[in-house]
């Protein structure tokens, strides 16, 4: 049934990992009063000659079906459902621009030590080409609460861009928004701490609920970020994926890799809007 409902896009296997991002969808079609559409690919084998797809797509559907029908019934969420045929990354893409999903939300395996691989190519495809923020999952939701958002901040001209879409998640949700700057040896912290009091005076001004930390370590700053993110029990990280060199490259590379890889809590990647695709009017991401 078609509805004029914003569009969460869950791509799910139904496996256990994937499945463990479905309270954060069910929280988010909830705070946004939006319909969660669920994304199933079938991903033909490349070695076998006797495949047909037509009976493999029958009992995708079926299985997808039968799992919407529960899901409607235990959930005060609208849920809906797409198959589609293909490389899952490609079509995780696809849909998003059929749909115009306001999030992409993707439960992950994470990583450790030599093994991270950025939550498995899918994934970091996915990140890296959608034309709208993504969530990971990692670890369940069960709960469906959001009281405390951590926004690390940089010291790019991106900065503006991520607040304000934290501060949209932050009212949604009623959630605190726990600001952070952290400070290698070299940086100057007179600086940082300037714009850690501007940015939490604006949020103030907002009528959000602020609090802030100067995180001053030796340590790699994803891991300065995670071991913030623990101490204020965080719900949600927020960061930005790509944004180009300034004094420093907070949140790209391999540091957004290592959040998203290795956070506890879901992690909102945003992108600059310059890249995206297309915009969506009146999306909570802007």
């Amino acid at each position: 049934m078609q509805t004029n409902k914003q569009k969460i896009l869950f791509p799910s296997d139904f496996s256990e990992s994937s499945m463990n991002a479905w309270g954060t969808c069910e929280a988010f079609a909830k705070a946004y009063d939006a319909e969660i559409v669920i994304l199933y690919v079938v991903e033909p084998p490349t070695l076998r000659f006797d495949y047909e797809e037509e009976p493999e797509v029958m009992i995708a559907r079926k299985t997808v079906n039968d799992k919407v029908a529960l899901l409607n019934l235990a959930q005060n969420v609208q849920v809906s459902s797409l198959v589609k045929v293909g490389k899952p990354f490609k079509k995780i893409i696809e849909a998003a621009l059929e749909i115009d999903p306001i999030t992409i939300i993707m439960g992950t395996h994470g990583a450790s030590g030599f093994e991270e691989f950025f939550i498995g190519s899918n994934a970091s495809r996915v990140i890296r080409s959608a034309s709208c923020p993504i969530v990971t999952v990692r670890e369940p939701m069960p709960d469906g609460i959001v009281n405390k958002i951590l926004l690390p901040l940089d010291v790019t001209k991106e900065t503006k861009e991520k607040l304000s879409k934290a501060l949209e998640l932050a009212q949604k949700f009623n959630a605190t928004i726990h600001v952070a700057s952290v400070a290698n040896s070299g940086d100057d912290v007179a600086i940082m701490t300037k714009q850690l009091e501007h940015v939490v005076n604006y949020i103030q001004n907002q009528g959000i609920s602020v609090e802030k930390a100067l995180l001053e370590t030796s340590e790699d700053i994803g891991n300065a970020v995670l071991k913030y993110a623990e101490e204020c029990e965080a719900d949600f990280i927020c960061i930005m994926t790509q944004q180009e060199k300034s004094i420093k490259e907070y949140f790209v590379g391999s540091t957004a890799e290592h959040i998203v890889n290795r956070a506890k809590i879901p992690v909102v990647s945003i992108r600059p809007s310059n890249l995206y695709i297309s915009k969506r009017l009146g999306s909570i991401f802007g």
